[in-house]
């Protein structure tokens, strides 16, 4: 556990370790509260299909995260980019987490996946699939039993044709009591010659959506902007 500490201009490097030494190269343990990393570097293995590799990792074990802040940092690589269960069930989010002005880049499968968390503001980050080493599958921005209050001028890119299956937002099961908000976004995905594509898929969630770009470029009939 750790409380009230600031991280600033740092380089977290577990990009050349096997997944079994390197679960997250920034991993909370704990409850955590207070903390913010800054302009840091957070780096996972950059090519690694292992899915026990993130480069931001909290389980859902022990304790949850309270006003945690990740701002204009890299983080590049992993299975997951962000692996986050905020809290411990849907009684417990995790509260008040801000992901903003960040770069995610090269995930193999989920750039930023929550999990019972409290998204205070995830907004104006700049989300990258992989070029290679790629998965036939992607999620730019994934949540499950979450409360994104303020979801806000993301740039969501596939990057070439070999992901076949991708998504640019995946919100599942939001909280009842909460209404997110999804506004300004920009997605783009690459076609592929065969599997389904989404913009935005949204399902068991309350939400307003406003002014968000969505660009499908080519491949198959199976491609929605919302759905």
């Amino acid at each position: 556990s750790m409380r009230y500490v600031n991280f600033k201009s740092l380089t977290f490097d577990a990009s050349t370790l096997s997944p079994s030494l390197a679960t997250g190269t920034v991993q909370f343990t704990g409850y955590c509260s207070d903390i913010e990393l800054y302009d840091c570097r957070i780096l996972a293995h950059p090519t690694i299909a292992s899915y026990t590799s993130a480069a931001v990792y909290k389980s859902d074990l022990g304790g949850s995260l309270d006003n945690i802040r990740f701002i204009k940092n890299l983080i590049d690589g992993g299975y997951y980019g962000f692996q986050i269960y905020g809290g411990t069930n849907q009684s417990s989010l995790g509260k008040n987490i801000v992901i903003d002005s960040n770069t995610i880049q090269n995930a193999y499968q989920y750039s930023a996946y929550f999990y019972y968390t409290e998204l205070a503001s995830f907004s104006h980050n700049n989300i990258y699939s992989r070029t290679t080493s790629t998965y036939t599958s992607w999620q730019g921005f994934t949540t499950y039993y979450c409360d994104n209050k303020m979801v806000d001028g993301n740039k969501i890119y596939q990057r070439g044709t070999t992901i076949t299956y991708p998504s640019g937002m995946q919100i599942s099961n939001g909280v009842v009591y909460s209404t997110g908000l999804f506004i300004n976004n920009e997605i783009v995905l690459e076609g592929g010659t065969t599997g389904a594509r989404y913009g935005m898929y949204i399902v068991n969630t309350k939400a307003n959506l406003y002014h968000n770009s969505i660009y499908m470029k080519g491949g198959t009939t199976n491609a929605r902007g919302v759905f």
